[in-house]
């Protein structure tokens, strides 16, 4: 990662404490793993980024392990981006890793693609984020 996009991430938390924003954080992963538990989050958000991911096939495999059971991946392209991926090219990767399809908003230039992750050996052993507290808390990670 450039030295660019980690100054933008630290002016954005910046913002975060100004704004008195309390329930986000941002997190500095390494591009192969996250420091996260095991079936840690509900949804997990990726907007025009799947393309510039240079391991995609790690990405989606710490993706599965960091959902919880029925979890949702959602990924969203838009036109104009020039590592846009088709929705297949995405499909094609993401369902190799227990996800299964479950929704598509949007058409082929513009699109939001929906996986569910699907049972597998780690969907028995649940752990709890350090930071969760109590029921009806949704964890969601951006990327």
């Amino acid at each position: 990662m450039n030295d660019r996009i980690v100054s933008y991430f630290y002016r954005q938390l910046n913002n975060y404490e100004k704004r008195k924003i309390k329930n986000a954080e941002y997190y500095l992963c390494n591009g192969k793993t996250f420091g996260f538990d095991d079936n840690s989050f509900d949804i997990i958000y990726m907007v025009t980024v799947i393309g510039e991911v240079e391991n995609k096939e790690a990405y989606a495999q710490e993706f599965y392990r960091m959902l919880k059971p029925e979890g949702i991946l959602s990924i969203s392209e838009l036109a104009g981006d020039p590592d846009k991926m088709t929705i297949d090219e995405i499909r094609n990767i993401i369902e190799k890793h227990n996800f299964k399809f479950y929704k598509k908003y949007g058409n082929k230039k513009n699109f939001t693609i929906n996986f569910k992750k699907t049972s597998g050996q780690d969907n028995n052993k649940v752990s709890k984020s350090p930071d969760q507290k109590g029921e009806g808390k949704t964890n969601v990670i951006a990327c």
